[in-house]
């Protein structure tokens, strides 16, 4: 069986704050487009989702 097309949106993105120190995040389905993957699955709806990331700078 074929399903239908669909298209999703996914963006993503980082900033450093300061050295050593970034702010992450990411958006899918951002548009919270209906479709299924495998006939009969509902695939999630949008998801955001944010961090930081430390790391430690040996000089």
């Amino acid at each position: 069986m074929t399903l239908d097309d669909f298209v999703l949106v996914n963006v993503a993105g980082s900033y450093e704050v300061i050295e050593g120190i970034e702010v992450y995040g990411r958006v899918e389905n951002l548009f919270d487009e209906d479709y299924e993957e495998v006939l009969g699955f509902d695939s999630p709806g949008i998801g955001a989702f944010v961090g930081v990331r430390a790391t430690v700078v040996l000089d």
